[in-house]
């Protein structure tokens, strides 16, 4: 038995090995090459190996995600991922933050791929909005964007206490290293004023029965061991919901065209030399193969800094 990184109690873990399509190119896994996954028995979390390390990850990230050309950035992740960029944060929007008056506030978002919050913040009136990311946005700058950097735990101690009142983390928190996570959330609780707001949002991969995993995600939460992860690093539960996401595999498994099929097929063999977000494809070579696809589904929550831990 070994401490869990996550709920911080001696557990024994079972192993499941990341799916790894033909469809990516050995060179192109990087770090997760050898890695895999270890569920805890007591929390059920779903772990990356302790083979992966954080200078490792964050070179991976910066390469996969924006490639070695920042001022590409923009045009690249439209490309790779042309509607949820956009229809991410009006989901949200209509979901939660309708409810919540972000005018006069101090907004701080981790890893906003392109635009993220910075332009409804800016027509809610936040009295200002910075993120954390790999490099640079141009579009989040024109909106009168803050960059933090890189998001390390540098960046992190350069930041007063309490210096912000809500911080959005949509889609990061399974980016994060299990050995860095705990230090994270700290982190996170730190900068935030007295009852401020931490949005998460994170894909629920373990909710399905057939377990395949794909990189490039670190940590795996369920439901409940989020919501337990949350509240037992100082923070209480105010919201939360599960939205219903139609994966790709679907509308693939769905297609009764035989060219349309034919060109999934093309897809999964030639578009990840294109396109950074390479992984995505997984779900497109497994359906054009004929093979089962799950649907992830998204947890959101918004919780409160308390007032004591």
């Amino acid at each position: 038995m070994k401490k869990c990184q996550i709920c911080l109690r001696p557990s024994s873990f079972r192993r499941v090995d990341y799916l790894k399509s033909p469809a990516i190119p050995d060179e192109k896994l990087g770090v997760f090459r050898d890695a895999h996954v270890e569920i805890c028995d007591l929390c059920n979390t779903g772990l990356v190996s302790d083979n992966v390390s954080s200078a490792d990850l964050a070179d991976f990230y910066k390469n996969l995600y924006l490639g070695h050309d920042a001022s590409s950035r923009s045009i690249r992740d439209r490309l790779s991922n042309p509607i949820s960029i956009y229809s991410r944060s009006a989901n949200q929007f209509i979901s939660f933050f309708r409810s919540i008056d972000i005018q006069n506030k101090r907004v701080a978002e981790v890893g906003p791929n392109v635009v993220g919050w910075s332009k409804i913040c800016k027509i809610l009136q936040a009295q200002s909005y910075a993120y954390f990311d790999a490099l640079r946005s141009k579009e989040i700058e024109k909106s009168g964007g803050e960059y933090l950097g890189f998001l390390d735990f540098k960046s992190l101690s350069a930041i007063e206490s309490e210096s912000y009142d809500m911080l959005i983390l949509s889609h990061s928190l399974e980016h994060m290293l299990p050995k860095n996570v705990v230090e994270y959330v700290a982190q996170f609780r730190r900068i935030l004023a007295p009852e401020g707001i931490l949005f998460v949002e994170i894909p629920l991969e373990l909710s399905f029965h057939d377990l395949r995993l794909i990189p490039p995600h670190t940590l795996y939460f369920t439901e409940e061991g989020l919501r337990s992860f949350l509240e037992s690093n100082g923070f209480e539960i105010c919201d939360y919901a599960i939205s219903k996401r139609r994966h790709v595999g679907e509308v693939a498994r769905t297609a009764t065209s035989p060219v349309f099929s034919r060109l999934l097929k093309l897809a999964s063999r030639y578009l990840f030399a294109m396109f950074p977000r390479q992984f995505a494809l997984h779900a497109i070579f497994e359906a054009a193969k004929g093979y089962p696809q799950p649907k992830f589904d998204y947890i959101r929550l918004i919780v409160k800094k308390a007032t004591s831990v």
